[in-house]
């Protein structure tokens, strides 16, 4: 009878389980369709300058939009008034240049001087938190940064540092 009852419960407790482990992904699910509703390219391979050299170009794409997601995120997060703002990216010119590497093993690298530009081109919409439309419409941003020793280290493992800078700097002009 005890041995019963524990397989019951067992029982009972594996389809709870399974139950919230569906109920889990499905959030994930959701979650992961709107923030990839949250930001688009469009026509990428007609973007002035994307290329990453460590990654192939689907890859790159990937990158900067999960990037970009997360970023946006962490702001709207942060903004009460903001629900959600969706971006659609028409060109995209990264900070630095892609060269090939001097040693001759033909690595491409992105080089950075002391003085990078970035520009960002993209349609965008801001949605309020009662679902009705704040702003909307086509930005065209463009910023030179003078990189310094200190902020280099800072942030040199972040790819997509100066491009981020870059949009936070418009974003913070919306509340």
């Amino acid at each position: 009878m005890m041995k019963t009852n524990m397989k019951m419960l067992e029982s009972k407790g594996i389809r709870s389980f399974s139950k919230n482990l569906l109920g889990l992904a499905a959030t994930f699910l959701m979650a992961s369709s709107m923030a990839a509703d949250r930001v688009k390219l469009s026509e990428p391979q007609k973007f002035m300058d994307f290329r990453t050299p460590e990654l192939t170009t689907a890859r790159a794409e990937e990158s900067f939009v999960a990037a970009i997601n997360e970023h946006l995120e962490a702001f709207e997060n942060s903004h009460p008034s903001i629900k959600q703002v969706t971006l659609t990216f028409t060109d995209v010119d990264r900070a630095g240049h892609v060269r090939y590497d001097v040693r001759g093993d033909h690595r491409e690298l992105r080089l950075l001087d002391n003085f990078v530009q970035v520009r960002l081109n993209f349609d965008f919409q801001v949605i309020g938190k009662d679902g009705s439309v704040i702003d909307s419409g086509t930005k065209s941003l463009k910023k030179v940064f003078s990189i310094t020793d200190i902020m280099m280290r800072r942030h040199s493992r972040d790819a997509f540092f100066f491009e981020k800078e870059l949009l936070q700097s418009w974003l913070e002009q919306l509340d």
